[in-house]
């Protein structure tokens, strides 16, 4: 073998390697930035629902602040079914106390087309006053089955009457989940 074949045979040699070189080098700058995208969109979506949970929080303090005012129009407390259920009987001709239990009902409908559309967090929502809810749903359901039948309208207050169903649900995951852990005695 020549001397010009030889160095010929060791230049493409050492191609060889640092294409080889090269092409880890690539390969491992591409997994990490599959990583930083990775955490990146991790980082995003905890800021995302960081800044639910936030709007989910301010919503239950205006709401707070909304049942408190209207307390003063309407002497009822939303968690006893039974008080509720007979101030709509007593309410029902009266367009004016009719007209604030409308509006209680469209800020909660609002409210529950916002967790259905994901602009609040449902689990929060749930941990600050779903107890209240599910028992205002319950109170409610008389007279908004009665007005969906006046209205034919079988839409009227549907997402507010999901949106309890749901924290139903969550409530009776966080009973199965507390008496699972519990242990029993005996």
């Amino acid at each position: 073998m020549k001397a010009s074949e030889v160095m010929a045979t060791i230049i493409n040699v050492v191609t060889l390697m640092i294409n080889i070189g090269a092409l880890f080098f690539v390969g491992s700058q591409v997994r990490l930035a599959r990583r930083a995208l990775n955490e990146s969109a991790e980082g995003q979506e905890k800021e995302r629902l960081r800044l639910r949970r936030q709007a989910t929080i301010e919503m239950s303090a205006n709401t707070e602040r909304y049942r408190e005012a209207m307390k003063a129009k309407l002497p009822w407390n939303d968690r006893d079914r039974r008080q509720v259920a007979e101030f709509l009987e007593e309410a029902w001709g009266d367009r004016e106390k009719m007209a604030l239990v409308r509006a209680y009902l469209n800020h909660l409908e609002d409210m529950a087309v916002g967790v259905k559309a994901e602009v609040y967090d449902l689990d929060t929502v749930y941990m600050l006053s779903g107890d209240r809810l599910i028992a205002a749903g319950e109170g409610f359901a008389g007279y908004i089955g009665r007005i969906r039948g006046e209205l034919k309208s079988p839409s009227v207050y549907e997402h507010f009457e999901d949106l309890v169903n749901r924290l139903k649900l969550l409530r009776s995951d966080h009973l199965n989940r507390s008496s699972a852990a519990t242990p029993s005695v005996g």
